[in-house]
């Protein structure tokens, strides 16, 4: 099973799934299905989550979160073209504060046209920030909030119900099957919040004259979807950047032929626009969003500084969803001879919290340095060798002039086909990395085909053109 076995059931099923809405006309499978088709993936590859949850959060981080969302709230930010709704786990250190890797080169560009709206990660601010950015945990908690002291719709509730059963006599989820109910109580909680969000939204937009919204994982379903739906009907242009991997089998991106085609409601609870780094990306993707190329300007600055880097490490990067390969990896080229190298293991941010449960046996090795929230682009101008599995380092390794080596599984297969990497099918086989020299990309590779360059001015253009933005 895979995820095209996933999408060969929706595309028979879409009809009967698209006929599912609660009682304010909100369709239901755009609010689950990115939700249930990871859950699917996650399950068939046996995936850990990347984004695991943390030990207990101490009463200090608590006042700390609690004090930023008060005094730098979104309502208090002033009123802007263009909203950017970004996370925290974005923010990337860098010297004594933290920049946001997405949006920090574009607010340098359009100044007060716009403003970034950052959501804490596990109650955790990265701060101080180098760029003005405001928090937006109060725009998200206030409906959670509210709609504890509301009482569900019995409709919505039959509804919703319905569709579970639905889902439940399906055999694609057979192997998901025990975490249906979960679904049941998302669905439920989101037909309350949306009648929060159905005021509270119109309220913001008017309240701070917006006229495009940015939002994060805007694919994803959920609150996402019920955002992309009212910012839409609101007359705001709707649009979501690419921050990470994507390719074909990535639920979020990917959609049968019927939604792709705007043959039925799905698109309106999608952002209008999705911004890729380069022509590359674009042609991985099946979505009903426009798909624009702006590029990605951060990394571009990172790998220009890099030329003049001397290089010393060999760089092994955690996806988060398997940490015993990882862990294997890292083992194998301890036994090496390195001559003078330094060996540096970044951690996926989702699974820093995990770092001792899931790597802490390599503490008692000399040779080999664990990096939770660093620039993995400061990483990589140091790179000598790099080593993955599934991460949109691997490819962001070639802005860098480097050939990763990357461990071959179905999955990875599914991911970068087509890329020209150093697959490796067992850890023994990383013995003879050092040998073969082979760890520099070919200088006739045309890295604009992965990351578009002059991307400040085309973003500039395209809201310009759009008429969020005067000329």
């Amino acid at each position: 099973m895979s995820f095209n076995d996933f999408l060969k059931w929706e595309e028979t099923n879409i009809n009967r799934l698209m006929s599912f809405k609660n009682a304010f006309g909100v369709h239901l499978w755009p609010l689950v299905r990115v939700r249930l088709a990871m859950i699917y993936i996650q399950t068939v590859y046996k995936h850990s989550d990347p984004h695991s949850k943390s030990e207990n959060i101490g009463i200090r981080q608590k006042l700390l979160w609690a004090m930023r969302v008060v005094f730098r709230s979104i309502f208090f930010m002033p009123s802007s073209a263009i909203l950017i709704f970004s996370t925290s786990v974005v923010n990337m250190k860098e010297g004594s504060g933290y920049v946001n890797r997405l949006y920090d080169e574009i607010k340098k560009t359009l100044g007060t046209n716009i403003s970034i709206c950052e959501r804490s990660y596990r109650m955790v601010f990265r701060v101080p920030r180098r760029t003005v950015s405001f928090a937006s945990d109060s725009f998200f908690i206030l409906p959670k909030i509210i709609s504890r002291f509301l009482k569900q719709d019995l409709a919505d509730f039959r509804v919703n119900s319905e569709f579970v059963e639905y889902l439940k006599s399906s055999t694609i989820f057979n192997v998901v099957s025990d975490q249906l109910d979960g679904i049941l109580d998302l669905l439920n909680s989101l037909s309350k919040q949306y009648r929060v969000y159905r005021y509270l939204v119109p309220a913001l937009v008017k309240a701070k004259r917006i006229k495009a919204v940015v939002l994060e994982d805007a694919s994803y379903g959920a609150e996402n979807a019920l955002l992309m739906k009212l910012f839409l009907r609101c007359g705001v242009m709707t649009i979501e950047h690419q921050h990470g991997l994507v390719a074909k089998n990535h639920p979020a991106y990917n959609y049968p032929c019927d939604v792709v085609g705007r043959r039925n409601q799905y698109y309106k609870y999608l952002p209008q626009y999705y911004m890729v780094f380069g022509e590359y990306w674009s042609r991985r993707i099946e979505t009903p969003s426009n798909k624009i190329i702006w590029g990605f300007p951060y990394l571009s600055k990172k790998a220009d500084v890099a030329k003049s880097t001397m290089k010393n490490i060999i760089l092994i990067v955690s996806d988060g969803i398997d940490p015993q390969l990882v862990l294997g990896i890292c083992k194998r080229l301890l036994l090496n001879d390195i001559k003078g190298r330094r060996i540096v293991l970044k951690l996926h941010p989702g699974e820093v919290p995990l770092m001792q449960e899931r790597y802490g046996e390599l503490l008692t090795y000399k040779n080999i340095e664990i990096k939770t929230y660093e620039s993995v682009y400061d990483l990589l101008a140091e790179t000598e060798y790099v080593v993955g599995v599934i991460s949109t380092v691997m490819i962001e390794a070639f802005a860098f002039g480097l050939k990763p080596y990357v461990y071959k599984t179905e999955y990875s297969s599914e991911i970068f086909e087509g890329v020209e990497f150093n697959y490796f099918e067992s850890i023994k086989e990383l013995d003879k990395i050092f040998t073969e020299k082979n760890n520099m990309l070919r200088e006739d590779i045309d890295l604009t085909y992965y990351w578009a360059v002059n991307s400040q001015a085309r973003y500039k253009e395209f809201f310009i053109e759009k008429g969020v933005l005067n000329k």
